[in-house]
């Protein structure tokens, strides 16, 4: 067991979801403020797989590259032969990390009068404007 939040979060989706990750290439680099939120995506994208007639052929049309955050929200990077319902309601749940914050999950605002657009409680704001500041 890693000592480091993101890789053990990475380990804990793996073993969730290991039908449906990639193990190769395979990454999540956001705040652990926002894993609740990637675990929800990717268990509704999993309740896809589950519910499917035929799950090699499900497999062979979707893939998950990476997560992270992109101008304060939250990205995925996928593959996928068609647009599907459950990517588009996987997409709404996506949506709440521009309400909370990456950094402890706590109720969040995008900010983009920093260096970079983040999303942020009030307390990590502050914090991230003392060190914009001191740049």
């Amino acid at each position: 067991m890693s000592n480091d939040p993101q890789i053990e979060f990475v380990e804990h989706i793996k073993e969730l979801f290991p039908e449906i990750i990639n193990e190769k290439g395979f990454s999540i680099e956001v705040g652990p403020g926002w894993f609740h939120i990637v675990e929800e995506f990717i268990g509704e994208i999993y309740s896809q797989y589950r519910a499917s007639a035929n799950k090699a052929e499900w497999l062979s049309e979707f893939e998950i590259n990476s997560i992270k955050e992109k101008f304060g929200r939250l990205r995925v990077q996928f593959w996928a032969t068609q647009d599907t319902e459950q990517i588009r309601a996987g997409y709404k749940i996506l949506n709440k990390s521009i309400v909370t914050c990456e950094k402890c999950g706590r109720p969040g605002v995008l900010r983009s009068d920093l260096l970079w657009h983040k999303t942020l409680c009030d307390e990590h704001y502050e914090f991230a404007k003392v060190d914009f500041l001191r740049m």
